[in-house]
């Protein structure tokens, strides 16, 4: 949000993403981490608890996010974002008003 600042007030923070941002990166929703992340967990399989869980939460969380906010079917992954040069109305193809 560094072109309009920090500011707790929801209903703008959704009229600034959806009018007003040019470019964003979005790195913690991204496969290509998911993937990594799982890996990491794969093979460390004796990881603390509060890993799992926040595992298990934010898988869920991009669940709901790619069925309910359906974009392009490339739109949640990074590499595909950098193709795209983080344009917002390439990627996801929010109209400005």
């Amino acid at each position: 949000m560094r072109q309009v600042g920090f500011d707790l007030n929801i209903k703008r923070f959704f009229y600034t993403c959806e009018n007003t941002l040019k470019k964003a990166v979005v790195p913690l929703h991204s496969i290509e981490l998911f993937i990594i992340l799982y890996i990491f967990l794969f093979f460390n399989w004796h990881t603390k608890l509060w890993f799992d869980a926040i595992m298990v939460g934010s898988t869920v969380h991009m669940i709901l996010d790619i069925a309910w906010n359906y974009k392009h079917p490339m739109a949640y992954f990074f590499v595909y974002r950098l193709k795209m040069k983080f344009e917002v109305l390439q990627i996801w193809g929010l109209r400005k008003s």
